[in-house]
């Protein structure tokens, strides 16, 4: 059955913790380091084989290759045609070890191609719990399976990576990672049913007044159950998801940010500052000019603590390589810009 509840406490230990990296769980160094499949070519040793043998060595040679290779059409297409009652007994057992080991690959690049990370609702607000799911469809092979908690195996795991980069006012940038593996609570079998696995990210405490959350997840080393058969199962990288984090009220600056910009420069306190700041990242194309003019005002008359958020947020918008903090710069890049304008109005009034 498809998992269902929520994988409780993912990363829950981040929202005390002071560092800036967190690492996962000493299962995943040990998961990591799980070494790769090595089927046996042949139980006869060189200048002894027949012909029969050669040729079988030459085939699981090949499967070997397009295991390694992570091609699974190959792989099929070479069991289709060689897995044959003529086969010795050594390349029967080689072969049939390769079709489990294939309908675990091509559940793993069934898993590659489908999955995905979305939010369980809208974005929150900067500061709330992020609820996530991760969803792979119905798919892969038929007799493949994720074994859960409960079974003689370990449970599937999927590690879960986190990057919050924060931004303040000032455009000041900070960014903090951590990681966490999640296992499955009950066996999937993922041809029939799919995947919903839902987990909760907590925020650390904002370092900004925006967020940018990057999350990564893959499918980590370990055995597949193929029939009754255990089989070794490789890393995956699955899905990626970017997540925009705003304070609540940013609906208001989103439907009119000319108009908060407007207020919170007048406003002249720092209070409003994170005001200034989103609702100048908000601005259209078409009121660009408009919101650096007001911007420039600030950089021209403002008080210094408003004049630099001022000169942040025209960099940010501009692209300049000017300090935020570089007043004669900005007042110096936008006589410059106004020349180019009223030159450009010049050539098409002659025209």
């Amino acid at each position: 059955m498809s998992v269902r509840r929520a994988a409780g406490g993912l990363l829950a230990a981040l929202a005390a913790c002071s560092t800036r990296d967190v690492e996962g769980d000493s299962s995943f160094d040990a998961l990591v380091a799980a070494g790769p499949v090595v089927i046996p070519l042949s139980g006869v040793a060189d200048g002894e084989a027949e012909p029969l043998d050669e040729y079988y060595r030459s085939i699981v040679a090949q499967l070997q290759e397009s295991f390694v290779e992570r091609d699974a059409d190959r792989l099929d297409a070479l069991l289709a045609s060689h897995d044959r009652a003529i086969a010795p007994d050594w390349a029967a057992e080689a072969l049939a070890s390769f079709r489990r080991v294939g309908a675990a690959l091509r559940t793993e690049l069934w898993c590659e191609a489908h999955a995905e990370l979305t939010l369980r609702g809208p974005a929150p607000a900067l500061g709330d719990v992020v609820p996530l799911v991760l969803r792979i469809p119905p798919g892969g092979a038929l007799d493949c399976a994720f074994p859960g908690e409960g079974e003689r195996l370990a449970p599937t795991r999927f590690l879960i990576a986190v990057r919050y980069v924060d931004r303040d006012c000032f455009g000041a940038e900070s960014v903090a990672s951590a990681q966490d593996v999640l296992g499955l609570p009950v066996t999937v079998e993922l041809a029939r049913q799919g995947l919903e696995l839902p987990f909760d990210v907590p925020a650390l405490p904002p370092s900004g007044c925006e967020r940018r959350l990057e999350l990564r997840c893959e499918l980590l080393p370990g055995a597949r159950l193929v029939g009754a058969e255990e089989v070794p199962g490789q890393w995956q990288r699955l899905a990626a998801l970017r997540v925009d984090l705003y304070p609540r009220g940013i609906e208001k600056v989103h439907a009119a940010p000319l108009a908060t910009l407007r207020a919170a420069l007048d406003a002249r306190e720092p209070r409003f500052f994170d005001h200034v700041w989103l609702a100048s990242r908000a601005i259209a194309p078409d009121e660009r000019l408009a919101a650096d003019e007001l911007l420039i005002a600030a950089v021209r008359l403002g008080p210094p603590d408003q004049a630099l958020v001022a000169g942040a947020c025209l960099r940010e918008a501009s692209g300049a390589s000017l300090a935020p903090s570089d007043r004669e710069g900005w007042l110096g890049w936008w006589q410059a810009r106004r020349r180019v304008g009223s030159d450009d109005a010049s050539r098409t009034t002659r025209r």
